[in-house]
């Protein structure tokens, strides 16, 4: 692929059928994480592959780059919540050279976005001894000043950017509220059931003995199962919504002990 790591097959595989790499990862991570966790924002920080490509005969516009930039923001918005927050780099940095095109295309991106902020403005002017052997990846130093400028916008070295950048003043996505879950006895077994409706469940209990080893990937019945009928182990269900986004519930240890406190509230024994 000519490409190499450049926005092409961000764009290219950010479609619904079928969604693939690299934009698939991230997906997965939003889905996952952002949903049981929350997201502040999405840091963007891409740009040398088309330095690269510029310089072997590949030349890449700016309208070219905005559109396709502004093409994975709004699966990003469709695929995991239409709040989340972008904070986009200024980059093109490779071997010494930048880009202005793509720098162009960056900023286009940013004046076009809702809900955005600056991430790294001023990557490009971070080189050498903050650069590596390859004059690419950032050192440890590097990596500082980046994630100085992710968090307020600048380092000492430089001002603030147009309209100023933080972070941390992006809108944050919050996690996703965990359902309760209802256990109740049913003859010799115990019946466990999710609160709400949800796109798919998938019901996990720990594997070998081992304290909260639950795997997503070992659903334990069909993934529409809202409730379920055990008569031992410890169970808990990872739920997905309409978009795809992950909450887990909180675990269940069979069989049950009365419980003559608050805590026992839902639990028929």
């Amino acid at each position: 692929n000519p490409d190499g790591m450049t926005s092409h097959p961000w764009w290219q595989n950010c479609p619904d059928n079928p969604v693939g790499q690299p934009y698939k990862n991230l997906r997965v991570a939003l889905n996952y994480y952002g949903g049981m966790f929350g997201a502040r924002g999405l840091v963007w920080h891409q740009g040398e592959s088309e330095t690269y490509l510029n310089m072997m005969g590949y030349p890449t516009s700016p309208g070219d780059y905005q559109a396709k930039l502004e093409a994975v923001i709004a699966k990003t918005r469709e695929h995991f919540n239409a709040g989340l927050g972008w904070a986009i780099s200024l980059v093109s940095y490779f071997d010494g050279q930048t880009y202005n095109d793509v720098v162009e295309g960056q900023k286009l991106t940013y004046a076009s976005t809702s809900n955005r902020v600056w991430g790294a403005y001023y990557s490009d002017d971070v080189d050498t001894p903050d650069r590596d052997a390859s004059d690419l990846h950032f050192t440890e130093s590097g990596l500082l000043k980046m994630g100085e400028m992710l968090g307020t916008g600048t380092t000492g070295a430089f001002p603030q950017p147009p309209g100023g950048a933080d972070i941390l003043a992006l809108s944050p996505v919050s996690a996703l509220t965990a359902p309760a879950l209802v256990v109740s006895k049913q003859g010799g077994q115990t019946n466990i059931s999710v609160q709400g409706g949800y796109s798919s469940y998938c019901w996990v209990t720990e594997s070998e003995g081992h304290l909260d080893d639950f795997n997503i990937r070992d659903c334990a019945f069909p993934v529409n199962s809202q409730s379920i009928q055990v008569d031992s182990g410890k169970w808990r269900c990872y739920l997905a919504d309409e978009n795809g986004n992950t909450v887990l519930t909180q675990s269940v240890k069979l069989p049950l002990t009365s419980i003559n406190s608050p805590l026992g509230i839902g639990i028929d024994d």
